[in-house]
């Protein structure tokens, strides 16, 4: 079964090499949809945050 979260499978240097990777990928122009369940990865990746409840789009 794969892992859900990017990170999961990592150290700390390969979730650092993934971050960095989609960080340029970002920067570049291009759309970067994730699903992190980490605080950390959210703060560091993403400009914008959605959340989904039960199936919905909640602000």
């Amino acid at each position: 079964m794969a892992p859900d979260e990017f990170s999961a499978l990592l150290d700390e240097d390969g979730v650092r090499d993934v971050r960095e990777i989609l960080l340029e990928i970002k920067n570049g122009g291009v759309t970067v949809i994730l699903s992190p369940h980490r605080a950390e990865d959210i703060n560091v990746l993403c400009d914008e945050v959605y959340r989904l409840q039960k199936g919905k789009l909640v602000n």
